[in-house]
């Protein structure tokens, strides 16, 4: 009951609204302050690890680190490393009470699992959840990357094909972020420590540092570091080759079988009435209005926006169709060109553009920027 309700009510129904809402969704201070939150978190050095295995990527890769900071003089680059070093025996001292704990049997996992088999599921969830959260930044990752490329792995393609299929995408994550949740609370079940007032303090530290150990924050910290961060960026240095691990696929189907099951189709009710009361609006209403005002011109200014036709001239046979599909391989559609418009002056060369030809009139180059904008 706890599960749901945490998913559904906490999760799910911000989370659909925030696919296609996101202008308004981070349009209010709370998402300021969190903001400001996740940077002092960052800043302190707690999960400064996670670079380290950045950096050990990009080494193995060749890939140079792309980051928009000025480059670090001696003093920040000091400050960086002891931040790391830091956050590396936080991280190993978590594990080392953990384990113990695990081995001793004093956390709250259920009676009756030996302890080796609660160390070997740890394990196995944490991996199964790093797997999940790097998808999504995978997924993301490979929108980019051209359709010719992308077809030359052929797992990968066939993971993306699927994801990105009709409502696929929003099923996916529905159905991704219930099973990262029940993991995260059986792994919370698994890590948390146990020790009563009878039982020995681990590594024989005072009452008051067992009482914050046994809160689970050791638990949580190598959840976040091992079963998530960690993922997310060897998905980012890697997006294709980590789709094209074949147990994605069937990851994939398991979010989307668990989704149409109906289990927490309630959240697309809370998700509605979330929409109506914030006042949410679709963000193809802002980008439209901003093509809108910006980009039509007296002459060329008929635009099928996903299925609107708004017109500031007569000129209907320029009209551009923004696919309502948002797929890597389809980004445009020509329409309304009548036969022979080929031959017209007005027609520039065929360009290609995510995979899809199609003709651009040289008076609409607006559509690379409905493009960058949209996709």
């Amino acid at each position: 009951a706890i599960i749901l309700t945490t998913i559904m009510l906490g999760q799910l129904a911000a989370q659909v609204n925030a696919t296609n809402c996101m202008l308004d969704f981070i349009n209010n201070y709370f998402m300021l302050f969190t903001t400001y939150v996740s940077l002092a978190i960052e800043f302190s050095g707690l999960l400064h690890c996670v670079y380290l295995v950045h950096i050990i990527f990009s080494k193995i890769t060749g890939q140079p680190m792309e980051s928009k900071d000025p480059p670090r003089n001696a003093l920040q680059n000091l400050f960086f490393w002891v931040r790391v070093l830091v956050s590396l025996t936080i991280l190993g001292f978590a594990f080392a009470v953990t384990l113990t704990a695990l081995f001793a049997g004093n956390t709250t996992m259920w009676d009756g699992v030996p302890s080796y088999v609660s160390v070997i599921v740890f394990f196995l969830l944490m991996c199964f959840i790093g797997m999940m959260e790097g998808m999504q930044i995978a997924l993301f990752a490979v929108v980019n990357v051209p359709e010719e490329e992308l077809k030359q792995h052929t797992s990968a393609h066939r993971n993306c094909q699927l994801t990105f299929a009709g409502q696929n995408l929003q099923a996916f994550l529905i159905g991704r972020q219930i099973w990262v949740t029940i993991c995260m609370f059986v792994v919370a079940r698994i890590t948390t420590l146990d020790y009563s007032n009878d039982d020995e303090n681990v590594f024989g530290v005072s009452d008051g540092l067992q009482t914050f150990f046994n809160t689970g924050l050791l638990g949580a910290l190598i959840t976040t570091v091992v079963a998530s961060l960690a993922w997310r960026v060897i998905a980012s240095s890697f997006p294709v080759a980590f789709l094209s691990n074949p147990l994605i696929y069937v990851i994939i189907r398991m979010c989307l079988l668990l989704e149409a099951s109906g289990v927490c189709s309630a959240s697309w009710i809370l998700a509605r009435f979330q929409k109506l009361i914030m006042g949410y609006k679709l963000d193809d209403v802002y980008l439209m209005r901003l093509m809108i005002s910006r980009f039509t011109t007296p002459r060329f200014g008929c635009f099928c926006f996903t299925g609107v036709t708004v017109c500031s001239g007569d000129e209907r046979k320029t009209c551009i169709t923004l696919a309502q599909k948002r797929t890597p391989t389809k980004a445009l559609a020509l329409s309304n060109f009548p036969s022979g418009a080929h031959r017209s002056s007005q027609l520039e060369s065929h360009q290609k553009f995510g995979g899809t030809t199609f003709f651009i009139p040289k008076k609409c180059w607006l559509a690379p920027v409905m493009c960058h904008l949209l996709i």
